[in-house]
């Protein structure tokens, strides 16, 4: 009896630690991803302001220029674009027909 409870002891022990080797990473010698440029600085934002057509307290960056808003029966959105016009900064706003979290609609956009 000892013996067969030892086989059975061992076999399980090999199979843990094989399991516990096999869940590795192959990206653990990657380092962390560490980012080059500096972040915005809080001064290059526009001040918090209320914009009722989107239903939103907006921020965009200073010197961008606000593009046409943008309306339908289900949604409105504003978009205000760099100097250069190659990026964009904008907020929509939409119903749904169900009241339902805002995390089940971000999600999978």
């Amino acid at each position: 009896m000892p013996r067969i409870f030892l086989s059975i002891s061992c076999c399980c022990l090999t199979l843990l630690l094989g399991l516990g080797l096999g869940c590795r990473s192959k990206y653990d010698s990657i380092p962390a991803y560490q980012p080059t440029t500096q972040p915005l600085s809080v001064t290059g934002l526009s001040e918090l302001a209320p914009f009722t057509p989107v239903d939103a307290v907006v921020d965009p960056p200073v010197g961008w220029k606000p593009d046409e808003l943008k309306t339908s029966d289900q949604h409105s959105h504003q978009v205000w674009l760099s100097p250069t016009g190659k990026t964009a900064y904008g907020v929509i706003h939409f119903g749904l027909p169900l009241p339902v979290p805002a995390t089940w609609i971000l999600g999978p956009f």
